[in-house]
């Protein structure tokens, strides 16, 4: 797995890209409820957005619309969590896989009700 390239990150931002990184995280659990994630979906998932939260996180007005446009990011995530959890428990799968993931967010993927939401998603 290929990680995001850090080029003049600041420890702060990289401690703010990683803090979102694991509430995009649980966010996607919450909506998958009670089934298991696979790691291959963890890894699907840090693919999908390391690189947008680090960039994000370089950028000093990021804290502030994170803070003002998260309650829409998160729920962004749990709502693709729920549509994969659908997907998984029609297959009779109790285990989300990564063609869940990548599946529900295609499917979740329309836009948002603001600018980083669109971005991120």
């Amino acid at each position: 797995m290929e990680t995001a390239t850090v080029v003049d990150m600041t420890p702060q931002a990289e401690t703010l890209a990683e803090a979102c990184l694991g509430q995009m995280m649980i966010a996607f659990g919450k909506g998958v409820g009670g089934l298991w994630v696979s790691r291959g979906t963890v890894r699907a998932i840090r693919q999908r957005y390391e690189e947008l939260a680090y960039q994000y996180a370089r950028d000093p007005k990021f804290v502030r619309e994170y803070e003002e446009e998260a309650a829409h990011v998160l729920h962004k995530l749990e709502t693709i969590g729920r549509v994969a959890a659908l997907r998984a428990t029609s297959d009779y799968r109790g285990t989300i896989s990564a063609e869940d993931f990548i599946e529900a967010e295609r499917r979740v993927s329309i836009k948002g009700p603001t600018q980083l939401c669109d971005g991120v998603f």
